[in-house]
């Protein structure tokens, strides 16, 4: 009974100890709650202790007593030991889930880590590629402005191309005389290829190289007219034969038409003209003017009617100074001069006539009728001296007379005033 009640004071001194340490520190924790609570209030502690020592020395039960102590010792043990081994079978039941917890975080740590890796790695190729795709698309900005720049370089050497080869076909049509497409090609470039290249210096050579080209053209077709005016020389010496031979025959049948009807008057060529219309067998003859218009229509077009004209009046004025008469014509008291004089001004003043009846805006009716002014003075300075010595000559002063009437009747057939002429037929006569 006495060691029963020895455990149980033992017992009670140790809640008191645990109950005094916890009311103390409420969070100390239970490994060194013994310790504080034996510590803690040693007053205390020693009160309890005391009457157990008391019981003990006086009765000599200090080996039981110890013996005691070391029961409740490994009592104590025991009870902590197995406290200790429920608390691993708690924590044997819980590890499992915690190990397969920290099992699956360590997973994630590690697939964390590796993602975040191939997360870099993808963002290193994904510059790379960033910066690949940059320069692709920067070099192909680059082609693509070449590309733009090319191909405007084709449209521009295109267009000059075609500037070049209507350049060789002006040429070709200059050759070939073809001058109206000439000068429609000349249009062509100005209106139409010069502007398309004249902000470059292939277009201001152009527009210099249009002028030559002008000037070309004007100079190849003023060079036909003056070839024109110089074969006329010859045509219209042929005409004035012509016409006046035609005459000479005209007269001759109705001076034999006249004898056998015994009448004597002056019957007008005109209306003779027109009596012998039907009957007689007309030597035809024909004056080119197509080189004349050919040339006056590209000078107009050109700017240079006022020029062209200018000019063709003096080549004008040049021929008939050429065949103008002359006062010694007659000196030699032959016919041939005279004659050729005769066929000479009748051939011009039809060319004349010719030209003023088609191009009346060009050449005016008042410029001819000046020259036919001077030609008849001309005549008249010539003849009118003559008179005397040609009645020294019958068979010289009936040529002259037969000439001159034939001249004046064909200049009066193609309406030119002849009065002054016919006023000195009869003196021709005496």
């Amino acid at each position: 009974m006495a060691e029963l009640a020895q455990q149980q004071q033992l017992q009670q001194l140790i809640f008191l100890m645990v109950s005094m340490s916890t009311n103390n520190n409420e969070e100390t924790n239970g490994l060194d709650m013994f310790k504080e609570g034996l510590f803690a209030n040693p007053d205390s502690a020693l009160e309890q202790l005391g009457p157990i020592f008391q019981s003990i020395y006086p009765s000599e039960s200090q080996s039981k007593f110890k013996q005691q102590v070391d029961i409740f010792v490994k009592k104590k043990d025991a009870e902590i030991l197995n406290i200790c081994g429920n608390n691993k079978e708690a924590s044997m039941l819980v590890m499992p889930g915690l190990t397969n917890t920290a099992s699956m975080l360590s997973g994630i740590n590690f697939d964390s880590t590796e993602a975040q890796l191939n997360i870099k790695a993808l963002n290193t190729r994904l510059q790379v590629s960033g910066k690949t795709l940059y320069d692709k698309s920067a070099e192909l900005l680059k082609l693509k402005r070449t590309y733009l720049n090319v191909e405007m370089a084709i449209q521009k050497v295109k267009a000059c191309s075609e500037v070049m080869e209507t350049i060789r076909e002006f040429s070709e049509k200059v050759t070939d005389k073809k001058y109206y497409h000439a000068i429609k090609i000349l249009e062509n470039l100005k209106v139409y290829h010069l502007p398309k290249v004249k902000e470059y210096k292939f277009g201001k050579l152009l527009e210099s190289s249009i002028v030559d080209m002008e000037n070309k053209l004007q100079e190849v077709v003023n060079s036909d007219k003056n070839k024109w005016l110089h074969e006329m020389n010859h045509t219209t010496h042929e005409i004035g034969v012509m016409t006046m031979r035609r005459m000479e025959r005209r007269q001759r049948a109705w001076k034999s038409r006249g004898e056998d009807a015994g009448i004597q008057r002056y019957v007008s060529p005109v209306v003779e003209f027109v009596l012998d219309e039907e009957s007689e067998d007309q030597e035809h003859y024909t004056i080119d003017l197509k080189p004349f218009f050919q040339c006056l229509n590209i000078n107009t077009k050109l700017g240079h009617q006022a020029e062209f004209r200018r000019d063709f009046i003096n080549d004008r004025q040049g021929q008939y100074d050429n065949i103008r008469p002359k006062p010694d014509m007659l000196d030699s008291w032959t016919i041939g001069p005279f004659e050729n004089m005769l066929y000479d001004l009748a051939g011009f003043f039809i060319m004349e006539h010719k030209l003023y009846t088609s191009s009346q805006d060009f050449r005016a009716k008042s410029d001819v009728d000046t020259l036919w002014e001077l030609t008849i003075q001309d005549l008249l300075k010539l003849l009118t001296p003559k008179v005397q010595q040609l009645r020294q000559n019958p068979s010289l002063q009936k040529a002259v007379h037969d000439l001159f009437e034939s001249f004046t009747y064909i200049m009066e057939e193609y309406s030119y005033n002849v009065r002054e002429l016919r006023d000195i037929m009869p003196l021709l006569l005496l």
